[in-house]
Order: C-alpha cells, then sequence, then structure tokens
C-alpha cells in the first residue's frame, strides 16, 4: 500500500511537471513566437493568422496588409493594403508612410544625408518626458505622445524646447514597427529645428534586429524579408531590413547606448558593477558598443561586458 501510494504521488507530479512544460511552451508559441522545429518542419508552434497551434506543419507567414516602406539601397518595398508587396527604384528625397490602423491618415518623412552621432551628456531641459519597452505598437506610441503634447493629431513636433527620451525596444512583437521607427525619425529633425531633442536609446531588440535575430518579430516581417532576399537562408534574409544598405538600418546604428541629461542616466537594461569598475566614461561605452554591434564573437573581455549579457543594453 505504502508503494503504491508513492507511485501515485511520482506519476502526480510527473504528469503535473509534463503539464507545466506544455503549459509554458504554449505560453511561449503564442507570445513571442518561439516553436520547435526540425527538418524545416514546426513541431510544435502557433499560427498567428489562423489564431491557431501547430503541430508538425511547414511554417507559413502572412504579409497581412499594409506594412513599410522599407528602403534598402535605391529600392523602396511597400506592403500594400491586399497584402502584395510593391517594389520600385526610388529617387525621391520623402518616403510617405502608411498605418494599418488608419488607412486615410499618414505621415511624410524627409530622408537625410547623414546621421551624426548625438553627443552623449546634455543640461537638463524645462521638460522632459522618457518612455520605453514601444515594441511595434504605433497607436499606444503616437497615443501617448499626443496626450502629453510631444505632437499634434498630424504627428508633428509640438514639444518645443523640450526633450523626449525613447529608452529602448521599439521594435519586435508588435504589428507596426516600421510607423514607429519612421516617426522617430521624423521627430528627431523637427525637435532640433525648434531647439528640443529625442534621444532614441539602443535596447537589446534594436540590436537583435540589426544582428539578424528575428526570435521576437512577428511573422510577417520574417515573410516580407524572403521576398525581398528569397535566395537567402531566412536569418540572412531577415538582416537586410536593418542592414547597412537600409536607411533605417543606417539611421538605427548612429544611436547611443547611454545618454546623460543632467543628473539622470539612461539606459536601456541597466549598469552591471562590472561596467563601473571600467572607468569607462559615456562616451568611450557609447563608441565601442557602436563599433561591435555586429560582433558575436566577443572574444575580448571588455567588449563581451560592454555588448553582451551584463551589458546597459542586456544587464538586469
Amino acid at each position: 500500500m505504502f508503494m503504491r501510494s508513492r507511485f501515485l504521488l511520482v506519476l502526480k507530479l510527473l504528469v503535473g511537471f509534463l503539464l507545466f512544460l506544455l503549459l509554458t511552451a504554449a505560453f511561449l508559441a503564442r507570445c513571442t513566437n518561439f516553436d520547435i522545429r526540425a527538418e524545416g518542419k514546426i513541431l510544435f508552434g502557433y499560427d498567428e493568422k489562423k489564431h491557431r497551434f501547430q503541430f508538425g506543419e511547414s511554417p507559413v507567414y502572412y504579409l497581412d496588409g499594409i506594412d513599410g516602406p522599407y528602403l534598402i539601397g535605391d529600392t523602396l518595398y511597400l506592403v500594400q493594403e491586399n497584402s502584395t508587396i510593391s517594389k520600385k527604384v526610388f529617387r525621391d528625397s520623402i518616403v510617405q508612410v502608411p498605418i494599418k490602423s488608419a488607412p486615410s491618415k499618414g505621415f511624410q518623412v524627409p530622408l537625410r544625408a547623414a546621421y551624426p552621432r548625438s553627443a552623449a551628456t546634455y543640461s537638463l531641459p524645462t521638460q522632459l518626458i522618457a518612455i520605453s519597452d514601444i515594441e511595434g505598437n504605433f497607436k499606444a506610441f503616437s497615443s501617448f505622445l499626443q496626450v502629453h503634447g510631444v505632437i499634434n493629431d498630424r504627428y508633428e513636433w509640438t514639444y518645443g524646447k523640450g526633450h523626449l527620451v525613447l529608452n529602448g525596444d521599439f521594435v519586435d512583437r508588435g504589428e507596426q514597427v516600421l510607423p514607429v521607427l519612421w516617426l522617430i525619425y521624423k521627430l528627431e529633425e523637427e525637435a532640433m529645428a525648434q531647439g528640443g531633442k529625442v534621444h532614441f536609446i539602443m535596447g537589446n531588440h534594436e540590436l537583435m534586429n540589426i544582428r539578424g535575430d528575428f526570435r521576437y518579430a512577428k511573422g510577417k516581417y520574417r515573410k516580407i524579408a524572403q521576398e525581398i532576399r528569397p535566395s537567402e537562408e531566412r536569418k540572412e534574409s531577415y538582416r537586410v531590413l536593418f542592414s547597412e544598405s537600409s536607411e533605417l538600418g543606417r539611421w538605427l546604428r548612429s544611436k547611443n547606448a547611454m545618454t546623460k541629461i543632467g543628473d539622470y542616466l539612461f539606459v536601456h537594461a541597466g549598469l552591471s558593477p562590472k561596467l563601473l569598475n571600467t572607468e569607462l566614461d559615456i562616451n568611450d561605452i557609447n563608441r565601442i558598443i557602436n563599433k561591435n554591434l555586429e560582433n558575436r564573437v566577443l572574444e575580448d573581455t571588455l567588449v563581451r561586458l560592454l555588448i553582451g549579457p551584463e551589458s546597459p543594453l542586456w544587464y538586469r
């Protein structure tokens, strides 16, 4: 009787543990695009378009309506409302950015000839507002900015000489990453013209996208990357979206990982005590991180500290 009770207890614990693993995998598949694959098949995953779990199927990604524009080299790619991709040689100085959630609205973005790196230290302005982790949610982002008087309903800067701090992770997970990035790109110039400033701090998800790491990106971004670079392996094709041949990719590479405004120090994640012990100044830290954005070897101890798990982009 005693042995039978022990057996049943062990069996219950084992079943409970397996159920926990299954629920954890289901949560990851549903919320982070996690899946288990073998030989090109999805053994377990989630179809975000049809809202169902997948078992033993080939991966399917959907363009799912308006998205873009992607300006890569001299070619502009745009996903149309009917989920087809238009492609044209682009010679203009202004891009038109559509918004999926508001098809009748959008905004124009003048392109730049260069992306000079911002200073890392500033005096405290009269007005300062900070936000992070928008993760492709254009509606939440634009609504936040409008409510706080940073922009108007035409997405124009109205914050005067105020400073807006965007503290990393504005990509991945959401459906409207491109409008979010193009709006930031546009507001930087408009703020500067009025004596204000937009500070876009590099986060770990910006770093991941520059490296072609799409594990948290919506499937449609993998799909458009494969449409743009169909002959390349998935990770290599995804890298083109934010490569140095991409307008937004070059722009993202100009961002600081650390900025000090008055007595406030802004980083996306945190500061490791090991980093403090190096006694590097802010400019050194930004310079080394920027130089190693695509360095995945990390043999150098200092580089590993500044771009790896204990870096300002990752450290918790």
